[in-house]
């Protein structure tokens, strides 16, 4: 799948509290192996403006600015999540939701909101399961999904595929034992939407 630049992609992160913006500034290090210290900034704003949230300004290359408020009192990695949730839906195409279904997909934030609205957590790698198999036509190996997901090579001996997919079903199916939506064929997997 092809990706966007992110080279122009920046936030600007303003705080009346100068503390709080430290906080922030001295955990986004934790981020850097993804989004590069030199595209984002951290501003102590006036007085003037409202004291009570948190501000992200998000420039992408398209010149487009957007900011997001994350009202007082929040967790620092809570701003970290929007910071990287945001960068990765820029960064990863454009294909932030994905319809599976009834189901909506949501790869910003790793979640899927179900048919009847309920929102179900998933991890990195269930959402990359769930990306990966519902771009395929056919059914897709163990290996093919084991190389797209985790860059393992072929005939590698592991039940990390096995897990993944065992939790992934026992936060969506409706009876696990029985699965409707992540099937097992005699290939391998696939989505049944």
């Amino acid at each position: 799948m092809p990706t966007k630049d992110t080279t122009e992609i920046e936030f600007t992160v303003c705080d009346t509290d100068a503390e709080t913006l430290q906080s922030v500034q001295n955990l986004s290090g934790q981020v850097a192996d993804i989004v590069p210290a030199e595209r984002l900034e951290f501003v102590t704003r006036a007085e003037g403006n409202s004291t009570q949230a948190l501000l992200i300004a998000i420039r992408t290359p398209a010149k487009d600015e957007h900011t997001i408020e994350i009202a007082k009192p929040f967790r620092v990695g809570r701003v970290l999540d929007v910071i990287l949730s945001n960068y990765k839906m820029h960064a990863g195409g454009g294909d932030a939701e994905i319809s599976i279904g009834g189901w909506l997909l949501d790869t910003a934030y790793n979640t899927l909101l179900s048919p009847d609205g309920e929102v179900v957590k998933l991890t990195e790698k269930e959402t990359a399961i769930l990306r990966y198999l519902n771009g395929q036509q056919d059914d897709v190996t163990k290996d093919e999904l084991l190389q797209a997901v985790w860059e393992y090579a072929e005939d590698v001996e592991t039940h990390t595929l096995e897990t993944h997919i065992y939790r992934l079903r026992q936060k969506i199916e409706d009876d696990p034992a029985n699965p409707q939506i992540v099937v097992t064929t005699e290939k391998g997997y696939r989505l049944k939407v």
